[in-house]
């Protein structure tokens, strides 16, 4: 079990069904609540929206996000680790 505000939906739903793609949504939660100061709880707003980041952080986040894993990145490198990357510059 894991801290509630940080858990994948599928980790209350069907336990028994998690893969690492949890450790994926749990990952955009961090990334999410770093760059708004929130937690993305219910219909939340882009990062975007609510602080002065690069929209290009929002496609990242947010894919992170999906409550359907096999919506969410495959895994946590390629364009997932890009986030790390982008600037302002």
């Amino acid at each position: 079990m894991g801290t509630p505000h940080y858990m994948a939906p599928e980790q209350l739903e069907h336990p028994l069904k998690v893969d690492h793609r949890a450790d994926i949504y749990s990952l955009g939660v961090v990334i999410y609540e770093m760059l708004t100061g929130e937690l993305p709880l219910g219909r939340f707003s882009s990062p975007s929206e609510k602080v002065q980041v690069d929209v290009r952080l929002d496609e990242v986040v947010l894919r992170a996000l999906q409550k359907e894993p096999e919506k969410r990145y495959p895994q946590a490198n390629g364009r997932f680790c890009q986030c790390c990357r982008i600037d302002s510059g």
